[in-house]
């Protein structure tokens, strides 16, 4: 299989069935939250497992920092029959709450095939509201939530306009529609109206800069940082009307400061 075949078969999109949805975050009311898409683990090895076989591929774990909570890094490697040699991609992810060192494992699995492309294409669905239900301490998406989320997918799938949604809750982020991706990421201070996804966040050890790397609606990625640890910018939280502010670092580099920010649904 050549290198564009198996690009094409790595990224395919999956069935609905495959693609899972996390709460970020809900109304007080627990009514309505804010839904994520992913891929559960399982699918991911079923897609590696059908594409490359399952010899063709492994995985290698190892604790990355123990700062806080802690993370794990995750080795992905195919192998290259034309090159008789294993090609690598590696990403990581912090320890999660509910058994830390599993979900730290999972989720840096999840981003390692991410980097291979794998459900890459999910990031530009972005955050969408959806009405949940409170059970104990957790809300859960309901069943009219998950169909609304499932023809959501299936209109994306199809190159179609996005299903309306109801209008956003009181006080959370009201929807926009959806600008046409910049040609060019900025390159100066300025207002730019088109959309941004959280792609991946880390907040430094004294918890005063939160670096963020932001993908936009083709794929392209741009780093920058933001002050102090602000929690609306979770992973797959989708953006618009991103003010960045580049300056000079100490080494001469530019750093993207992130000003300012509107959170698109």
């Amino acid at each position: 299989m050549n290198e564009q075949e198996l690009t094409k078969r790595l990224t395919a999109p999956f069935e609905a069935q495959d693609v899972e949805w996390r709460i970020q975050q809900t109304t007080q009311d627990k009514s309505r939250g804010l839904a994520v898409a992913f891929l559960t683990s399982r699918a991911i090895q079923k897609r590696l497992d059908e594409t490359v076989g399952p010899f063709h591929w492994k995985t290698e774990f190892s604790p990355w920092h123990q700062i806080g909570k802690g993370s794990q890094l995750c080795a992905l490697s195919i192998y290259d029959e034309e090159r008789k040699e294993w090609v690598t991609k590696t990403d990581g992810a912090e320890n999660s709450d509910i058994e830390p060192v599993k979900g730290g494992l999972s989720d840096s699995f999840k981003r390692a095939a991410v980097q291979w492309g794998i459900g890459r294409y999910l990031y530009s669905m972005g955050a969408v509201w959806v009405d949940v239900e409170q059970k104990g301490k957790n809300c859960y998406i309901t069943e009219a939530g998950r169909r609304s989320l499932d023809a959501r997918y299936a209109h994306m799938l199809q190159g179609k306009a996005p299903a309306p949604q109801k209008t956003a809750p009181q006080g959370a982020a009201t929807p926009r529609p959806a600008a046409a991706p910049a040609t060019l990421p900025p390159t100066k201070a300025g207002t730019f109206a088109f959309d941004y996804t959280v792609q991946d966040r880390k907040l430094s050890p004294d918890g005063k800069v939160t670096a963020l790397s932001l993908c936009d609606r083709q794929g392209r990625q741009i780093v920058c940082l933001r002050p102090g640890d602000d929690r609306q910018l979770a992973q797959g939280i989708c953006l618009r009307n991103v003010r960045l502010n580049p300056q000079r670092g100490r080494n001469n580099e530019v750093v993207n400061l992130l000003e300012s920010y509107e959170i698109a649904a």
